[in-house]
């Protein structure tokens, strides 16, 4: 049995047959592969760029702390500090999430592994 939140794309789930008649089976839940957590691929690379892309902001770190109001750098470092900690959590929920619900054939972008016109939640 493949691991997907509802089951909804697992062999026998609603929309397991739905991706089958748009020509998609590749994007079907699929066991994950057993490698090392350690293991450095493409996905690898993909992974490390969506975080680069995550934290992207040292290039707004001036405008950032110029309109903080009442600023000062104790305040910019604390309110900086619970911002990446929002965005770490949110990629890595996303990233688990998605690897929970499709395994092997979650895709970088999530959403492109959802049925593109049937699945509510993915439109």
């Amino acid at each position: 049995m493949y691991r997907t939140a509802t089951g909804s794309y697992s062999p026998g789930g609603y929309y397991h047959d739905l991706m089958l008649t748009i020509g998609k089976p590749h994007l079907l839940a699929q066991p994950l592969p057993a490698t090392h957590p350690l293991k450095v691929s493409k996905g690898t690379l993909t992974l490390m760029n969506m975080a680069c892309v995550a934290f992207a902001c040292h290039y707004n770190g001036v405008k950032y702390f110029v309109e903080l109001k009442d600023r000062s750098v104790d305040k910019f470092s604390k309110i900086m500090k619970l911002s990446f900690a929002a965005v770490y959590v949110v990629f890595l929920g996303m990233m688990f999430g998605g690897a929970w619900g499709f395994g092997g054939a979650s895709q970088p972008l999530i959403l492109n592994n959802y049925h593109p016109t049937a699945d509510v939640g993915a439109r």
